[in-house]
């Protein structure tokens, strides 16, 4: 039991495999970033992503402050220099900042908001999307 801890189920699973399965949900959800800057985006775009920062948040804050795994994950790295406490906590506040970056630009109502009628015919329209790749650039950089 000395190389592993307990997951989110309360199983005991071996650090490196925690390490890889933190190291792939963040180079996914920075490649997810990346794509959004690619695509015209919408309320629905947004609000998955949006749901999927809050999911990574609490995924990413139930091992940041485990120390064993720290160590393990510092010990582990090809860069002595390499600050894996800073690296989770930085993934945080930019995931953070998506969050908040929702919350200021995407009304409650969106998805009413989101439509017009115009000569009988439903419009979507698209959200405010100011600031959106500087967010998104920082989430990108998590893993850069």
């Amino acid at each position: 039991m000395a190389n592993k801890i307990p997951d989110s189920k309360g199983l005991n699973v071996p650090l490196g495999d925690i390490v890889i399965k933190v190291q792939t949900r963040a180079t996914r959800t920075a490649r997810d970033a990346a794509v959004m800057k690619l695509r015209a985006q919408t309320y629905v775009t947004l609000e998955e992503f949006y749901n999927r920062m809050r999911s990574d948040i609490e995924f990413l804050s139930q091992y940041a402050g485990v120390k064993k795994l720290i160590d393990y994950a510092n010990e582990n790295h090809d860069d002595p220099e390499y600050d894996v406490s800073a690296a989770f906590n930085g993934a945080v506040a930019a995931y953070q900042g998506y969050v908040t970056w929702y919350a200021t630009h995407v009304p409650v109502d969106s998805f009413i908001i989101s439509q017009q009628i115009v000569d009988g015919e439903i419009i979507t329209r698209p959200p405010n999307t100011s600031g959106l790749d500087v967010v998104l650039d920082a989430i990108i950089a998590t893993v850069e």
